[in-house]
């Protein structure tokens, strides 16, 4: 008899009878905004030995561009890519190469893997060599300019 009722009252608490489904999802309709699960990453220039970046610290592509080029001595060739020809690339944990800023900022926070700083050395030296067909695009849109 014992057993019975254990078992029945798994079986209610399984398929949610006799709880408000309230009870069961605390924030139904509600989504928390993804938290990183990691805020430290890699950023690159060739030339100089990859450091490590709490991305955390910023709330915005204008703060990360000013401590990037203030943390590898470029200070004013990072604001306007189309005049100084210096380019802020990301790679995503998708392997995919993007132009920094081209997503809202919490999805790049949450999706950043590592940045690399090109200078227009290094973009030229992409177009002479030519790059992969997964970032062809990317280079297509680092030649188009930024938005």
């Amino acid at each position: 008899m014992e057993a019975e009722n254990w078992d029945s009252g798994f079986q209610n608490s399984l398929y949610g009878c006799g709880q408000d489904s309230s009870e069961l999802l605390p924030n139904a309709g509600q989504m928390d905004p993804p938290t990183p699960s990691r805020t430290f990453v890699k950023v690159y220039k060739s030339g100089s030995v990859g450091r490590s970046l709490d991305i955390s610290r910023f709330s915005s592509y204008h703060e990360l561009r000013e401590e990037l080029a203030q943390m590898f001595g470029i200070e004013g060739k990072l604001e306007n890519p189309h005049r100084s020809g210096w380019q802020l690339v990301f790679v995503d944990r998708e392997n995919d190469v993007l132009l920094l800023g081209d997503d809202p900022w919490e999805l790049f926070v949450n999706n950043v893997w590592y940045i690399k700083i090109l200078s227009p050395e290094d973009i030229l030296k992409m177009g002479e060599q030519g790059v992969e067909s997964s970032g062809t695009n990317a280079m297509q849109r680092m030649s188009g300019g930024m938005a």
